[in-house]
């Protein structure tokens, strides 16, 4: 698979191969899968003395990784489980709304610059 900078779904829809081992990315060239890491994971604890807890933590979960519906219901059924709720494997994840997320990157002042946005521009 080629790697194009502006494909914010690049490697997440099913007919992806895998992701070449080294990209150039804003100039440098990386290894995209070192380390490998999970995408989540749970944890059960129980502090001493107090009630049993617990967690779900991810790596994912970025504007355009909830492009996908997959990820969407990883975290909507993360909820149900740390709420002790039935799992809903088929739970409506679908989007309300118009979602048009902005590919992830990193900004430098001059582009926070030209912008120009208040917070009450964010309404």
């Amino acid at each position: 698979m080629e790697y194009d900078e502006n494909d914010a779904r690049l490697g997440m829809r099913p007919t992806d191969s895998d992701l070449p081992g080294k990209i150039k990315r804003l100039g440098k060239l990386i290894d995209q899968n070192d380390p490998m890491m999970p995408i989540a994971w749970i944890k059960s604890y129980q502090i001493p003395g107090g009630q049993k807890g617990k967690s779900f933590t991810s790596t994912i979960g970025s504007s355009t990784d909830l492009l996908e519906s997959g990820t969407r219901r990883l975290i909507v059924n993360a909820v149900f489980w740390l709420l002790d709720l039935e799992v809903q494997e088929m739970a409506d994840v679908n989007i309300v709304g118009n979602y048009t997320p902005t590919r992830f990157s990193f900004r430098d002042d001059e582009y926070w610059d030209e912008r120009n946005i208040v917070i009450t521009d964010m309404k």
